[in-house]
């Protein structure tokens, strides 16, 4: 499964195979915070649950803080990461994240989604083949 999601300060935008979705903010929260939001989003309104998901975001700042799960300080990424984290673990989610130039993510659709429009033909295959990916999956539960 691959999502494709991003934020602005109106919305939050998710792609997939299958379907897209978009949602309103109307909380006065960074962007970056807002990014990871999307994520969050993206894994609940495809229901996934026991599964490794491809994330592509186009923040860098989100690319390399998802890579250790945490920031540098407490504040707004930091609680999104963590709920994110939590969700994960509850679901049984993990991720592998991977980064794309902002102007692929229109390509994408999620640009539009986020503003509350939808893309007529959305390419996620692009993305995934433009994206540079962190190493490995971000495994977030181990079951015994």
């Amino acid at each position: 499964m691959s999502i494709v999601t991003d934020a602005s300060l109106t919305g939050l935008g998710v792609v997939s195979r299958d379907g897209q979705w978009n949602c309103r903010v109307k909380w006065d929260e960074h962007i970056n915070a807002l990014e990871v939001a999307a994520i969050h989003f993206g894994l609940r309104c495809n229901n996934i649950v026991d599964a490794t998901v491809n994330v592509i975001v186009d923040n860098r700042v989100v690319f390399y803080a998802l890579m250790r799960w945490r920031t540098r300080g407490r504040g707004q990424l930091h609680d999104r990461i963590t709920r994110l984290l939590r969700y994960c673990t509850e679901f049984r989610v993990n991720i592998r994240v991977g980064w794309i130039p902002t102007e692929l993510m229109h390509e994408a659709g999620a640009d539009c989604a986020s503003r509350g429009e939808l893309n007529e033909h959305p390419d996620i295959a692009a993305c995934l083949a433009g994206a540079q990916w962190h190493d490995h999956p971000l495994v977030t539960c181990v079951t015994i």
